[in-house]
């Protein structure tokens, strides 16, 4: 018996087509494709020979679309989608003198099948449309036979209009099933799929394909909802300049200049982004902010900022610019991706600041120089926590500021598959999750007694918030700074025809009192915002901040 059981299931199914109309009109085009990609979901999830790689499901679907789009009748529409079923290659079962059964337990990381003795199979039948009912089964013998095919890639760029209905339909049985933030989400997610569906039909070419995809994924608001693609790439530039930018002012202001040849030419931090090879930065920032999925406006802001200069690697751009005083000034800079590793800030990543005051840029400092600084700072007054980037060793940190043995720091729960989600008699929806607290890790002298502070913006996401939560876990920390991004979770993938991969939040993760993080954000206790003008000073108002409490 398998030890893992947090994970989900998947079915088989047989075509029921017994009491179908005979020559009545039915259904749009979308509806019967709808309809079609929730059974193929359905079977795609929990049948055990998809599960074991032993059915080109997906080659199934595709070759089923072009009668599901023709279908007039329910009679065509039950032989195109009997059509599909029959790739199942789902013989009667014929049971030994003690058989067992296998279910599949799944969440959007892991897969395991659960064995229980029995010769029943389960089953389960759903209306695919009124009339063309399917019954799908949730379990199968332990046996040995297989039904081994080679699995469809779909890799070209621009895949047919079949593999783009599957690419759809994939990307909405992915998030209704495992999405971690599905709760929240503004919309209908069915309603959405729907919406988009005629999109990925009638899309022209492989950029508009791309494009459609991206369009749909920005509904889920989650700036962890990512597609990825050598098209997208293309698209949003693989490359950037050495310029670091953020929204400041409502302005798109140059905070660092990291390539030498921007110092030489004048550009300072503080400048403002105006054109770029002649286009205005407002049209360019609208046609890109569309696609970019965001938890929060300014995390959606931070994210198109970071792509808005990229072009091809080794190419040119030319960029307009003004000072905060209106004086123009124009650079010409090559792009490069080395620029892409540079950190958030320079100077000593752990440093003691006037006022006996420790500082840690969390960006920055290793595991084993933190550990070393807490050694360091023991005596320190206060202690500065830099979030406004990645944030490697807030366990180890966490673990000096705590006192208490098995602190909750954070609730996680994930999404688990236990039954298909359809409309039965008497119910609607039905769904599950795993459910656990994380705790901090045991405590670690010396333990600091100090004021602490944790600087956020923007730039916290992901890890850097789950340090946020350990942090306000171990001690009475103090946020300064302006709200993060509002996107922690533990990512997972699929792919998509066309060779597109997307990521997605598989876990929800909250604050330890079960407060929302998602689409929110950590919030600052003293709010201390960045400036065009504060940046050109050369001032970090949310460290002068922190530095001005600790003094107190």
């Amino acid at each position: 018996m398998t030890t893992n059981w947090l994970l989900v299931l998947r079915l088989s199914a047989v075509l029921v087509a017994a009491s179908l109309g005979k020559g009545a009109e039915f259904s749009t085009e979308t509806e019967r494709l709808v309809a079609a990609s929730r059974l193929w979901v359905t079977v795609d999830f929990f049948h055990p020979y998809v599960a074991d790689k032993k059915v080109d499901w997906d080659s199934a679907f595709v070759s089923a679309v072009p009668k599901i789009r023709s279908a007039r009748t329910r009679d065509e529409y039950a032989a195109a989608i009997g059509s599909m079923l029959d790739e199942l290659h789902d013989p009667t079962s014929k049971f030994s003198e003690a058989p067992t059964q296998r279910s599949l337990l799944r969440t959007a990381f892991e897969t395991s099948f659960v064995i229980k003795a029995g010769k029943d199979v389960d089953t389960f039948t759903m209306d695919v449309l009124p009339g063309v009912p399917a019954t799908i089964r949730l379990s199968e013998p332990n046996t040995n036979a297989t039904y081994l095919k080679a699995m469809a890639t779909f890799e070209e760029p621009y895949p047919s209009a079949e593999a783009r209905i599957l690419a759809a339909a994939k990307t909405w049985g992915t998030i209704r099933y495992f999405f971690a933030y599905k709760d929240l989400i503004d919309e209908d997610w069915d309603d959405i799929f729907a919406q988009f569906l005629p999109k990925f039909i009638a899309a022209k070419d492989a950029r508009e394909y791309n494009l459609t995809l991206c369009d749909m994924l920005t509904h889920l608001t989650d700036s962890n909802t990512i597609a990825r693609s050598k098209t997208l790439d293309d698209y949003f530039g693989e490359a950037p300049v050495g310029l670091r930018l953020r929204m400041l002012d409502k302005h798109p202001v140059i905070v660092a200049v990291l390539d030498p040849a921007a110092a030489e030419a004048g550009v300072k931090p503080g400048d403002i982004i105006k054109r770029v090879d002649g286009e205005s930065i407002v049209d360019r920032f609208n046609n890109q902010v569309q696609y970019v999925p965001a938890s929060t406006p300014q995390r959606s802001s931070y994210d198109t900022l970071q792509r808005i200069l990229n072009g091809p690697a080794g190419s040119k751009v030319t960029i307009a610019m003004e000072t905060p005083t209106g004086e123009p000034k124009s650079v010409v800079l090559e792009r490069s991706p080395t620029y892409e590793s540079a950190p958030q800030r320079t100077g000593e990543a752990i440093r003691l600041l006037d006022g006996n005051i420790g500082y840690i840029d969390l960006d920055r400092a290793s595991k084993d120089d933190s550990e070393k600084a807490m050694q360091r700072f023991q005596s320190a007054k206060g202690l500065i926590l830099d979030l406004r980037g990645k944030a490697v060793s807030a366990d180890m940190i966490a673990a000096h500021l705590v006192a208490q043995p098995n602190t909750p720091s954070a609730i996680v729960t994930t999404p688990l598959v236990l039954h298909p989600d359809v409309v039965t008699e008497g119910i609607a929806t039905q769904t599950a999750s795993t459910f656990l607290v994380e705790t901090l890790r045991a405590a670690m002298l010396p333990t600091f007694k100090g004021k602490t502070v944790a600087l956020i913006d923007e730039r916290t996401i992901g890890e850097a918030e789950r340090a946020g939560l350990m942090f306000e876990a171990a001690s009475k920390i103090e946020f300064t700074g302006s709200p993060s991004a509002g996107a922690d979770s533990e990512l997972a993938t699929f792919a998509l025809p066309g060779g597109v991969t997307v990521s997605y939040s598989a876990r929800d993760i909250r604050h330890a009192n079960g407060g929302k993080l998602q689409r929110l954000g950590l919030q600052p206790n003293e709010a201390a915002a960045d400036t065009a003008k504060s940046i050109r000073d050369g001032k970090d108002v949310a460290l002068e901040t922190a530095l001005a409490y600790v003094g107190r």
